[in-house]
């Protein structure tokens, strides 16, 4: 029996569809709910004269930060080649207590977006950057080098394709042949402190500007080829988003600004005036909102070396009373002509023969229709199959529903309206109203699928 595969995506982070269909008789989905999992570092090292080099890694990647102690022994180096083609790194963040990268320690890190290396207070831990430490990280976007590190070497990060801006702290008094040279998207080069030596660090880089900071010595019309200019105030290029909450979830608010050095500093601000104690990062979370949390959020970005601030516009949090409602799998049947069509789902098919269980047995109609999956709880997959006697093969498609428990007397109505999470806090859609027949029934939204987040009111009605 020949078969073909198909792949399917799904507007939801935590789940995907897969699912493959029989030559003959029988189409089959797969429903995977998958909670993201955080990254776990793990290392190979060496231990030498009581100091630990990092010499490889292990781990699933994502966001992450170089230890400073392993085994209760101080980490100092990281290896030549230590991470290189790790692609499953995103982001990195290396401390001041790393006194050397080794040469390629990072090359061909393929997704890996943003790396900080030190951080803004002095140390007297001078960090050296090796030779073509971070070469051909293609997805590196911002690079920013804090106080701590004294040098960067040849070509450290030669042909990051991607990289637009990079922040050099004030220690760093030189920079390698060709340090950011082939970055063709890079457009500005922040540095806290004197002009360092360096011949060609930007070759080829046909956007690149550097910013300094006024009083700062050695800087001239050029810097190594390319423009220079003060440093301006900072610009906030993506202003935190207007949202609504229910009353006990996570709402989170975020911005991204430019012309921010290492010292910068970010404050977040309720209603105006009241600065909100530990939101001083570009992303700020309410873990529990409450109604008295309602109102305006803004975020005041700072730039010392520019003599100066900005504030953002701004967003507007709208608190509401909860509303019950659960996500449940819809497997979509297509138009027929009276045919009667069985559905049945496993939740494995490692087995040679997997066991199905009878989901529904439908009725085909004119037109398309929807069959919910209301069991509960929900394994963390889920397979469909649907077949005929005699029939076509019976092609499925997948989306989601919002199931919302309806109350009230049986005879009286009630209105159900949404609102996307994101966006005007006034601007509620009415979905449907209801003719309660009894005294408490479900509803399903099932245009909610590949839509932005929504979450709901119920009016009741006469």
């Amino acid at each position: 029996m020949k078969k073909t595969k198909a792949v399917f995506g799904m507007n939801d982070s935590r789940m995907s569809i897969a699912g493959w269909v029989s030559a003959s008789w029988i189409f089959t989905l797969l429903l995977l709910l998958a909670l993201p999992a955080a990254a776990q570092l793990q290392f190979k090292y060496a231990i030498t004269n009581g100091a630990v080099t990092i010499t490889g890694y292990t781990g699933s990647g994502g966001a992450g930060t170089i230890p400073t102690t392993i085994d209760g022994l101080p980490v100092t180096s990281i290896g030549a080649r230590a991470f290189s083609y790790c692609s499953s790194f995103t982001n990195l963040f290396i401390p001041n207590g790393i006194t050397n990268i080794g040469q390629g320690a990072f090359s061909y890190c393929f997704s890996l977006a943003s790396v900080a290396i030190g951080n803004s207070a002095a140390s007297n831990v001078v960090i050296s950057i090796g030779d073509s430490a971070f070469t051909y990280c293609f997805s590196l976007a911002s690079v920013t080098i804090g106080n701590g590190v004294g040098s960067i070497g040849f070509g450290a990060f030669a042909y990051c394709s991607s990289l637009a801006s990079v922040t050099i702290g004030s220690s760093v008094t030189n920079i390698g042949n060709g340090t950011f040279a082939y970055c063709s998207s890079l457009a500005a080069a922040y540095f806290e402190g004197n002009a360092p030596a360096g011949i060609e660090v930007f070759a080829f880089d046909p956007k690149a500007i550097a910013y300094y900071v006024p009083g700062t010595s050695g800087w001239g019309a050029k810097f190594d080829g390319i423009p220079t200019t003060p440093w301006a105030l900072p610009t906030i290029v993506t202003p935190p988003s207007t949202q609504t909450a229910e009353i006990g979830s996570v709402a989170g608010f975020w911005a991204q600004a430019t012309n921010v050095p290492y010292a910068g500093t970010y404050q977040w601000y309720f209603n105006g005036t009241n600065a909100l104690g530990g939101a001083t990062n570009l992303y700020f979370e309410l873990a529990n909102v409450q109604p008295g949390q309602a109102g305006a959020y803004t975020l005041v970005v700072t730039n010392p070396y520019a003599y100066g601030a900005v504030t953002s516009a701004p967003a507007l949090l709208s608190v509401i009373s909860p509303v019950e409602t659960a996500i449940v799998p819809a497997v979509g049947l297509p138009a027929g002509s009276g045919s009667l069509v069985h559905l049945e789902y496993a939740d494995s098919l490692a087995a040679a023969a997997p066991q199905w269980f009878s989901l529904s047995n439908v009725t085909l109609v004119a037109g398309p229709q929807l069959c919910l999956d209301l069991s509960q709880p929900l394994p963390a997959q889920r397979f469909y199959r649907a077949w005929q006697t005699n029939g076509p093969a019976t092609a499925l498609d997948m989306s989601l529903a919002t199931e919302i428990p309806l109350t009230g007397a049986a005879g009286s109505s009630v209105r159900v309206d949404y609102i996307n999470q994101f966006g005007p806090i006034d601007a509620w859609v009415t979905l449907d109203t209801v003719l309660l027949t009894n005294t408490t029934q479900p509803y399903f939204d099932v245009t909610m699928f590949r839509r932005p987040p929504r979450l709901y009111r119920l009016v009741a009605l006469p």
